[in-house]
C-alpha cells in the first residue's frame, strides 16, 4: 500500500462524511414538517423508533438481497428502490436527530448565557444545525466505537424515526421554524 492509496482512502472518507452531512442539512431544510414529525416520534418513543428501524432495515435488506441476486432487470430495479427507500428514511430520520441535538444545544446555550428566552421560542439557526450535524457525523467517524456502535445504532434509530414520520403515527404539532436571518445568528 502506497501513500497515494492511503491519501485516496482518507479523501473518500472525508468526501463521504461531507456529502452525508450536506444531505442531512438539505433534507432537514427541504422537509421541515416530515423532520419535525420524525423528531416528535423520536422524543416520544425512542425505543419504538429503534425497534421499528430494526424491522424496516431487516425487511429492506432481505428485499434487496433476494431481488439483487436475480438476473432480471426489473428485480434489480426493485433492489435499488429498496436501498433508495432506506436511504430516504435514514436521511429524514437523521435530520430529525440533528434537529433534536440542535434544539438541545439551543436550550444549553440559552441557559448558560443567562438569556430570558424560553427554549420553545428559540429558533433553530443554521449555526446550530451545522454544529449538530458536525457532532452527528464526527461521532460516527470515531474509530472502532463510532464505526461499530454509534453509527449502526444511529442509522437504525434514524430509519425508525423516518418510518414513523411517513407512517403518520405522530403529526407534527410544531410549525416549521422560519428560515434564520442575520439577527438569529447566521
Amino acid at each position: 500500500m502506497t501513500i497515494g492509496d492511503v491519501l485516496a482512502m482518507i479523501a473518500v472518507i472525508v468526501a463521504t462524511a461531507a456529502a452525508w452531512g450536506a444531505m442531512i442539512l438539505l433534507t432537514g431544510l427541504l422537509f421541515p414538517a416530515r423532520s419535525s414529525s420524525a423528531e416528535l416520534c423520536l422524543t416520544a418513543k425512542p425505543w419504538a423508533c429503534f425497534f421499528r428501524g430494526v424491522g424496516v432495515v431487516v425487511v429492506l435488506v432481505v428485499i434487496a438481497i433476494v431481488t439483487m441476486n436475480t438476473g432480471q432487470g426489473p428485480f434489480r430495479l426493485l433492489a435499488g428502490v429498496a436501498v433508495g427507500y432506506g436511504g430516504l428514511l435514514s436521511a429524514i430520520g437523521s435530520a430529525s436527530v440533528v434537529r433534536l441535538v440542535a434544539s438541545r444545544l439551543a436550550v444549553s446555550i440559552a441557559t448558560t448565557s443567562g438569556s430570558d428566552l424560553a427554549p420553545e421560542t428559540t429558533h433553530l439557526s443554521y449555526t446550530l444545525l451545522l454544529r449538530a450535524t458536525t457532532l452527528y457525523i464526527l461521532s460516527g467517524l470515531l474509530p472502532i466505537v463510532g464505526w461499530l456502535f454509534v453509527t449502526p445504532i444511529f442509522l437504525v434509530l434514524s430509519v425508525g424515526a423516518g418510518a414513523g414520520a411517513f407512517m403518520g403515527s405522530k403529526k407534527a404539532v410544531l410549525t416549521p421554524s422560519p428560515l434564520p436571518t442575520m439577527e438569529m445568528g447566521l
